[in-house]
């Protein structure tokens, strides 16, 4: 059965440290362990459905962290950024693991992390997990992480007096990793998707493009044996947390995935340029032109995402009077003394007002500081014109040009000391510029060796010559292909919007995104096995039964469902009906190990 971790919120669905200078890493006591890449048999045919087919798996090499993150230490990240502490539940706090975080935290540990040490930093990936719980190259075939024995290397529902354990009080896998078997459940980087397994790649995977639940793993404290196979798959929305969640951290020598956009103003004697790629989950682009509705503003390109019915977010725009802008998300930002300014209200939005009523970056980043908007607490502004001049606007902070040339990805600027450190896109954008003569040819050289290809893949990349106003755009990965649009010829066919591929012959590039990285609808039996197990939490078992009993009327092929609603029938203590549910999930998959080890014990307390 898949143990859908639950949370109890049925109610709405019915310090800094002293300054020091070794790495934060360091101080926060992190120890990593070296795994060496290599191949391996990742997923299981005798667990659930949901671990098949096996399937053959290469990564490189990372470092995991040994232990799972302590409240010691994700408590010295939330002295350094003003966030909440999570709630203990009366354990114990030190070196137990850091429970009742959601996804959204571990990834903000790890991007602080990542910010102060230079490194990268993330939470692993489902195949990083899984390799290292299987002891990496030593190719492991032990049931839980280091052992056949789950008393020997696990705290589980049987031994752990329900509640956690201080890390480390177990015995080790042969990595020496401890306790990726009990303890606590550790979040992942994927998306879920129960049937990923079918089209995972075979090199670095990265889980799913989208989804609405994030993958756990590891098994906790509060689970029976079974849930802490190496194999064995779980999964929890990302903004909830819970007290059997927690998570480790993985270390990698460079980005396994470039998820930034790139942007950059540059000039090459004569011309400024200015360009950047698209990085996003969707495809659904579109471009449209305004031209001037008077003679105080100017004629405007943008490309952008709709975000709802008759409205979009300009990524991208350029003016007829050279000015340029490219939108960044980043994280949230506290905002000082600009929730006393006026909101903006404006009959456009705000990125294009800026653009079709500026001419230059001073006026642009002037024009935004009159107003408080919602957008600023995560968007950066990249803005350039056609004097060269170039600024960063992020939230109530400004970051001017300070050389030749500006570069940003998706951090802020204002908050990083060594930002050749923090992002791969920065450093070889950067470095390109520092190296070579500056020319169209070098900005379409940037755009393409920064591309993205993947999940979140570069929809597409444009380059403006600021100077004669001539925007270059290339659609997906594309860097052969080029629509050259002159603005000023452009706005005489008058104001008008359409998809952005129309200017584009059919790519290979999308019939890929087609087929492998759709969004999936949301699956109505994960839901309403979510919605039984949260019942199952609060012992409300004869309403967990009805509702489960939903979905085996519904889904009555589903294994899964009979194993589920078995479980509630196991939980409420009418073991005569949770035999024969089991047995009815058996009899779907016959290597439901999970039921197999229910009537087992079921048998043996008959005895």
């Amino acid at each position: 059965m898949k143990h859908f971790a639950c949370t109890v919120l049925i109610g709405i669905f019915f310090c800094a440290l002293s300054a020091q200078k070794q790495p934060e890493d360091q101080q926060l006591g992190i120890e990593w362990i070296e795994i060496k890449g290599g191949s391996f048999r990742m997923g299981s045919n005798n667990g659930e459905h949901d671990e098949t087919p096996v399937h053959s798996v290469t990564l490189k090499n990372y470092s995991i962290s040994k232990y799972e993150i302590t409240f010691d230490q994700y408590e010295t990240f939330c002295e350094a950024t003003g966030r909440n502490k999570p709630e203990d539940v009366a354990w114990g706090r030190g070196k137990r693991p850091v429970i009742n975080i959601n996804w959204n935290d571990a990834a903000a540990f790890c991007k602080w992390l990542s910010q102060e040490t230079g490194e990268n930093i993330h939470l692993p990936t489902e195949a990083q997990w899984e390799y290292a719980a299987r002891e990496g190259h030593l190719s492991s075939n032990h049931r839980y992480s280091g052992s056949d024995d789950v008393n020997a290397v696990a705290w589980h529902a049987e031994n752990s007096e329900k509640v956690t354990h201080p890390v480390g009080e177990k015995y080790p896998n042969a990595l020496g990793i401890f306790d990726m078997s009990g303890n606590v459940f550790e979040w992942c980087r994927d998306w879920y998707d129960k049937d990923y397994y079918v089209e995972s790649p075979k090199k670095n995977p990265q889980g799913p493009a989208s989804g609405y639940l994030r993958v756990i793993r590891g098994g906790s404290w509060y689970d029976l044996p079974s849930f802490l196979r190496c194999t064995n798959r779980d999964c929890f929305p990302p903004f909830r947390s819970f007290w059997h969640i927690g998570f480790r951290i993985v270390r990698e020598q460079s980005s396994p995935l470039l998820t930034d956009c790139t942007g950059f103003v540059f000039s090459d004697g004569q011309t400024v340029y200015a360009g950047g790629n698209e990085d996003f989950r969707e495809k659904d682009f579109h471009i449209w032109f305004e031209p001037a509705a008077n003679k105080n503003e100017y004629g405007s390109v943008f490309i952008g995402h709709p975000i709802w019915e008759g409205k979009y977010h300009a990524f991208h725009g350029m003016n007829t009077a050279g000015l340029y802008h490219d939108s960044f998300g980043g994280a949230q930002k506290e905002l000082k003394g600009m929730k006393e300014l006026p909101e903006y209200d404006g009959d456009r939005s705000l990125h294009e007002d800026v653009m079709m009523k500026n001419a230059t970056v001073k006026e642009a980043i002037k024009f935004m500081g009159h107003y408080y908007h919602q957008l600023y607490k995560t968007d950066m502004s990249l803005f350039g014109d056609a004097t060269g001049n170039a600024a960063v606007k992020e939230g109530d902070v400004v970051v001017a040009k300070n050389g030749d040339f500006m570069v940003l990805t998706n951090f802020m600027l204002s908050q990083v000391k060594s930002p050749m450190t923090v992002c791969d896109r920065y450093r070889i954008t950067t470095n390109m510029l520092n190296e070579n003569k500056k020319s169209l040819d070098l900005a379409r050289a940037i755009l393409s060796t920064t591309h993205n290809e993947g999940l979140w893949s570069t929809k597409y990349s444009v380059i403006c010559d600021l100077t004669h106003k001539i925007m270059y755009i290339y659609y997906f990965h594309d860097f052969e292909e080029v629509y050259v649009l002159d603005l000023e010829e452009e706005l005489k066919k008058g104001k008008r919007r359409f998809p952005l591929k129309d200017l584009f012959s059919e790519k290979y590039q999308e019939k890929i995104w087609t087929m492998t990285y759709k969004n999936r609808e949301q699956n109505e039996e994960v839901l309403i096995n979510y919605l039984g197990y949260n019942l199952l939490q609060l012992e409300l078992f004869d309403e967990a039964i009805s509702v489960l009993k939903v979905n085996t009327k519904r889904h009555p092929d589903s294994w899964n469902s009979w194993d589920s609603l078995a479980e509630a029938y196991y939980r409420k203590g009418d073991m005569e009906s949770a035999i024969k549910h089991y047995q009815k999930s058996i009899a779907l998959n016959p290597e439901n190990e999970n039921a197999k080890e229910k009537l087992k014990e079921i048998k043996e307390k008959d005895k």
